[in-house]
């Protein structure tokens, strides 16, 4: 479960650096400077917040690329089936995070209405196991499959290489469903 939230906080990362953006003061003017990382920070409530959820994407995308790095605790299968599913990323991406990011912030309810949305989609998205669907993976370099093997049918796997039928892969389970794979090499 803690994994799944995990990548929920990762595939986020883009909308608190697109909150990050528009919350930024900034001025053209030749006469304008900028005002210090301490008073943006301490000025700005969501500033500080988007910041916080950054950084914590970023650390939770170094602990995934860490477990994934670790390499199997199963034994190798051969891909029988294979079908490319990194479209679930744009999906999301188009979805939720550019919308969200449109949020005019500057509202009073607005934050407390970005909030409940984005505790209601992580909700949705662990309970019907869609965490995968991650566009910071994406753009970072990962791809989704959904595969079949011997033992296991209609499975979804990250991957860092491209993985085509008859490939051989180390997997790591993440979910039922859901797993970490390495090609064989």
């Amino acid at each position: 479960m803690l994994q799944k939230f995990e990548f929920y906080i990762i595939s986020l990362f883009f909308l608190f650096f697109l909150l990050f953006i528009t919350k930024v003061p900034y001025s053209f003017d030749a006469n304008s400077h900028f005002i210090g990382f301490e008073s943006l920070i301490s000025d700005n409530i969501i500033i500080s917040i988007c910041i916080g959820f950054m950084c914590l994407a970023v650390f939770f995308f170094f602990r995934f690329k860490y477990k994934f790095e670790q390499g199997s605790s199963l034994l190798p299968a051969e891909v029988l089936e294979i079908e490319n599913v990194n479209y679930e990323s744009v999906t999301f991406l188009a979805t939720y995070i550019i919308p969200l990011a449109c949020i005019d912030m500057d509202k009073a309810r607005s934050p407390l209405l970005l909030i409940v949305i984005l505790i209601l989609i992580g909700w949705i998205y662990i309970k019907t196991n869609l965490f995968y669907t991650n566009p910071t993976l994406a753009i970072w370099g990962y791809h989704i499959y959904k595969i079949s093997t011997s033992q296991k049918k209609d499975i979804i796997i990250i991957s860092k290489q491209k993985v085509n039928k008859n490939d051989m892969l180390y997997l790591k389970n993440i979910d039922d469903k859901i797993f970490i794979s390495k090609k064989q090499l």
